[in-house]
């Protein structure tokens, strides 16, 4: 198997999903205030990287 740009941008952009998810449902279950700073910044990445998987798939 020949590890390619586009497995590792699906193997990170996946990886990011889910440790941002575990980190907002962590902080939620523990009653710790998130910074919204945080959850503008997560959610600009993650809409931003999911236009990239879109138009990477697409190509494909």
């Amino acid at each position: 198997m020949i590890i390619t740009g586009k497995t590792i941008f699906k193997i990170v952009y996946i990886l990011s999903i889910i440790f941002s998810i575990t980190y907002i449902v962590w902080n939620t279950l523990q009653h710790n205030p998130l910074d919204p700073t945080y959850l503008l910044v997560a959610i600009i990445s993650i809409v931003a990287m999911t236009l990239v998987f879109i138009k990477i798939n697409k190509e494909e």
